[in-house]
């Protein structure tokens, strides 16, 4: 991809980590945990988990937008959507800027699956006002990645209740 989508993206990020950064208009942190085990299911072998990564979402260093779905998206889904679920985003894809990379690669999205026999678990964290945890935040596991937009990537994420 080319063009005036790749020009933009690093002025798109710095505007959106500016609501955050500048102005305080996106109060939610979000966070994806990958914890890989040595065997599947996650924990079954009595041992802890190999390693655990915890990678910040974020724009220009700026926490990303997430809001609670409307009960009309929900109703409109046909049964896709739960009452439980957030959207994330806008967020940027992955560019190459002034400043070095920015924006968001699909890869910390959905992570690689490991290739050593074990299992990875990828966990979802959103940490900010109304959430259970309001220190930790809860745990959100991804119902849908709609990364098909040259500018904007976003996540519909569902509340699952682990703690972190």
């Amino acid at each position: 991809m080319s063009g005036i989508a790749l020009a933009y993206r690093p002025l798109l990020d710095q505007w959106r980590g500016l609501l955050d950064t500048t102005w305080g208009l996106r109060p939610y942190a979000c966070y994806v945990k990958v914890v890989t085990w040595p065997s599947a299911p996650p924990g079954n072998s009595g041992t802890g988990p190999t390693s655990v990564v915890v990678t910040p979402l974020l724009c220009d260093g700026g926490n990303v937008y997430a809001r609670h779905l409307f009960g009309r998206e929900v109703i409109a889904s046909g049964g896709l959507y739960e009452d439980s679920d957030w959207k994330v985003g806008p967020l940027t894809p992955s560019y190459v800027g002034p400043h070095g990379l920015g924006g968001v690669t699909a890869g910390i999205l959905d992570p690689p699956v490991s290739s050593g026999g074990g299992c990875c678990e990828v966990i979802y964290y959103l940490v900010g006002p109304g959430m259970a945890d309001s220190v930790n935040g809860d745990a959100f596991k991804l119902v849908e990645a709609d990364v098909h937009r040259p500018l904007s990537w976003y996540l519909l994420l569902r509340k699952t209740g682990q703690a972190l």
